[in-house]
């Protein structure tokens, strides 16, 4: 079996536990807004895979070696729900929580539109500079690998 990392951690959520909170959301929704679901604490994938060795009756490392082949570019060790500059706020559901940016400190309209103009004979520095106009956590180095 190989995995990415020894240390990689990822959420999950069985999928009638997420229509059932995508449900709720959808009423608690009055438009626009950014719903975020909990679910739950992340869970390190060497421990799931392990536990699926077991659960097959089988021992992990005896009958199912496990090989660690690294991370792939792009790729990250945890997932954060939020950004750092988010606000979070609750909802009228417990495992439903709304996030929202701080608000634009200008007006975007003149970078969409200079964006718009673009294409692939356009410097990447300055494509790059637009992005992160909108996304300030953007990261040039992450986009490399897609």
């Amino acid at each position: 079996m190989t995995l990415t990392h020894p240390d990689i951690t990822r959420y999950f959520i069985t999928i009638g536990e997420a229509v059932r909170l995508v449900l709720h959301a959808m009423v608690l929704g009055e438009g626009g807004e950014t719903f975020v679901l909990d679910m739950g604490e992340p869970i390190r994938i060497a421990d799931l895979a392990h536990l699926m060795i077991l659960l097959s009756g089988l021992a992990p490392e005896k009958d199912i070696a496990i090989q660690y082949v690294g991370l792939r570019p792009g790729e990250k060790l945890t997932e954060r729900m939020f950004e750092e500059d988010e606000v979070v706020l609750p909802t009228r559901h417990a495992r439903i929580r709304q996030a929202r940016y701080p608000p634009a400190s200008r007006d975007i309209s003149a970078s969409l539109a200079a964006l718009f103009r673009m294409d692939h004979s356009t410097d990447r520095r300055l494509i790059e500079a637009v992005l992160r106009e909108w996304v300030p956590t953007y990261r040039a180095e992450q986009a490399d690998s897609f």
